[in-house]
């Protein structure tokens, strides 16, 4: 049986209501991920938590989460967050400490999953499809013009998602970033690959930036890059202060198409449709 583990550092900024509601959805959708991979391809999913809010962030999860998984506590101290060097130092280690606690349960496949991200299925299916224990591997979601990925940005203000859901190229107007074709979400490696490369990953490959970390980590000797295809991944952000780029802001750094299903082809659509609208069905009976 292949074992897949996700990591899955998330801070819920005291609990801010906004914070842990989109966060509840996103591992009630983990969930359904676990299930459907154990039913249908023989995989076993489980989960590694890194809370940084001691009983706020372990309850949290004892509370909204019933597979398999483990909790560590990560000190992240006291930190302001945005991008300034404390921060994202605190981050890049935090990400560190996350792929170590998981890379010590011996998966097969260890990944980095953002807490505010929607991963549609057919990536986890792809993933479990592609995995060859004899190639140093890495997987992740592709940009928009390798292999016809989409992905979206989505705004929750706190009482409703689809107001402002608008496709992205995953091609950003930096110029510096136009070398990286990871576009977010969720990023690992297989066995073969963090077991060989185990402490250069730590010390130099893993940070914040996980487009860096695909760009640096396929200049590794052997690496092979996983290509998923037809995939989408939808950014849930937010306009609070819980966001390191909240979403106005980022909606302005990133070419963009609003939502229109004729872009898509038929087997894209009903995916989309089926998967998202059932995310938000659920969000819908939790607050009525």
């Amino acid at each position: 049986m292949l074992n897949i583990d996700i990591c899955f550092p998330f801070y819920l900024f005291n609990n801010c209501p906004i914070r842990t509601n989109i966060t509840k959805l996103i591992l009630n959708h983990y969930n359904n991920i676990i299930e459907h991979c154990q039913n249908n391809y023989n995989t076993k999913i489980t989960m590694t938590f890194i809370g940084s809010e001691n009983n706020i962030s372990s309850k949290f999860i004892e509370d909204n989460f019933k597979k398999e998984y483990t909790y560590h506590e990560f000190n992240q101290g006291i930190v302001k967050i945005g991008y300034n060097k404390i921060f994202l130092n605190m981050l890049t280690n935090k990400y560190r400490f996350s792929y170590k606690k998981s890379m010590e349960k011996n998966p097969n496949i260890s990944l980095l999953a953002g807490s505010n991200d929607f991963i549609s299925m057919n990536f986890f299916e792809q993933i479990i499809q592609s995995y060859d224990l004899n190639k140093k591997q890495i997987f992740g979601i592709d940009n928009y013009y390798n292999g016809c990925n989409k992905t979206a940005l989505d705004l929750y203000d706190g009482q409703n998602f689809l107001k402002n859901l608008h496709w992205t190229t995953g091609k950003s107007n930096y110029n510096k970033r136009q070398k990286y074709k990871y576009i977010g979400g969720i990023i690992g490696f297989n066995d073969k690959l963090y077991k060989y490369q185990y402490n250069y990953l730590m010390s130099h490959i893993i940070t914040y930036d996980e487009g860096r970390i695909e760009y640096c980590t396929t200049a590794i000797p052997d690496v092979v890059k996983f290509t998923s295809k037809d995939v989408f991944f939808i950014n849930i952000k937010t306009s609070s202060n819980s966001e390191i780029t909240k979403f106005d802001i980022l909606k302005k750094k990133t070419s963009k198409e609003y939502l229109n299903y004729s872009i898509f082809n038929d087997k894209f659509k009903n995916r989309f449709i089926n998967e998202y609208k059932d995310f938000l069905l659920l969000y819908k009976n939790n607050n009525t």
